[in-house]
């Protein structure tokens, strides 16, 4: 997810990251705020769909919309 986001932001792209890990958000607003990318990054378990309902919506109201997903959250037992 890092490595996505700082490679979309790089190309300009204002960015909504979402994540369960607290001390991982926090680094990530720091290396994002420092880079000057425009970026929301919030607490949000992708498994429950009130918490990603409200980072779409807060998403939207600070950036005007969203153009593209990505998601990195599941993991795949195989």
């Amino acid at each position: 997810g890092l490595a996505t986001a700082r490679r979309l932001a790089a190309g300009g792209a204002a960015i909504i990251a979402c994540g369960i890990d607290r001390a991982a958000n926090a680094a990530m607003t720091a290396e994002l705020d420092s880079s000057g990318a425009e970026a929301l990054v919030m607490a949000v378990d992708v498994s429950v769909p009130d918490q990603v309902r409200d980072a779409v919506a807060a998403g939207v109201e600070r950036f005007g919309g969203i153009d593209i997903i990505v998601n990195s959250a599941a993991v795949h037992p195989y």
